[in-house]
């Protein structure tokens, strides 16, 4: 009974966690091409264009889903914003790799 219960909270967990990590990412090229946290910032004018905004900040040092809040954690970086198929994009970058990616609509 435990293992059961255990195992519903577990699937039922991945699948709410899943669509989050997944919805972190951009899909460009008609769908064929994604990025993605941990890719090369070189894929961003490549896709993207020139940002309509760009500024120096405190950045991610590693690829998160979550804003990085810890000082150790951190470091100055690029942060980027586009605006791309109905959502503004909020795009940090530290040593040429893109750590987060955060949309709104």
């Amino acid at each position: 009974m435990i293992r059961t219960l255990t195992a519903a909270a577990i699937a039922a967990t991945l699948s709410l966690t899943a669509p989050m990590a997944a919805a972190s990412d951009i899909r460009v090229n008609g769908g064929k091409d994604i990025i993605r946290k941990g890719d090369q910032a070189s894929k961003l004018p490549r896709y993207l264009g020139r940002p309509d905004y760009s500024e120096v900040g405190r950045v991610c040092r590693k690829p998160s889903i979550a804003e990085c809040k810890r000082d150790n954690n951190t470091a100055w970086g690029r942060i980027y914003q586009y605006y791309f198929d109905d959502k503004n994009y909020q795009i940090e970058v530290y040593d040429g790799t893109i750590t987060r990616i955060h949309w709104t609509r």
